[in-house]
């Protein structure tokens, strides 16, 4: 009985550090999509305990190539952390992470980051570094 016992406390106990693995994993890195059509967006985040300093970059395609930039922080939580900001009017962006990319989503109802026209932060950022970045200065 005791060999059953301790064979289910190491089951148990390499569940419970496989079940929060992703919780421990830093987003430390750069994070960076384009398409065919010339636009795209390079994010940059630096992980200090559960707050996440960022500085995104994004550029739209032909023919404006307007571009767009922020930065700012957020705390993360179970994988997700919200960016609030009124400098420009409300803003709000949701970044969900998994171990290879990024979604960021812009609330509905406060898109005023201050983005040139037909420029948004919407979108998957596939992870391509996870070395500490350095800022831009802005």
């Amino acid at each position: 009985m005791h060999r059953l016992s301790s064979y289910f406390g190491t089951l148990l106990a390499a569940l419970f550090v496989s079940a929060n693995a992703h919780a421990a994993e830093s987003v430390t890195g750069t994070w960076e999509w384009a398409d065919k059509h010339e636009a795209s967006g390079h994010l940059a985040l630096i992980q200090e305990g559960t707050t996440v300093r960022f500085q995104l970059q994004l550029q739209a395609g032909p023919p404006g190539y307007n571009m767009g930039i922020i930065g700012g922080e957020f705390e993360l939580k179970n994988g997700e952390g919200i960016f609030f900001s009124d400098e420009n009017g409300p803003c709000q962006l949701t970044f969900t992470f998994d171990a290879k990319s990024v979604v960021i989503k812009t609330d509905p109802e406060q898109t005023e980051c201050g983005f040139g026209n037909g420029v948004y932060a919407d979108g998957t950022f596939p992870r391509t570094s996870a070395k500490t970045p350095t800022f831009e200065e802005w």
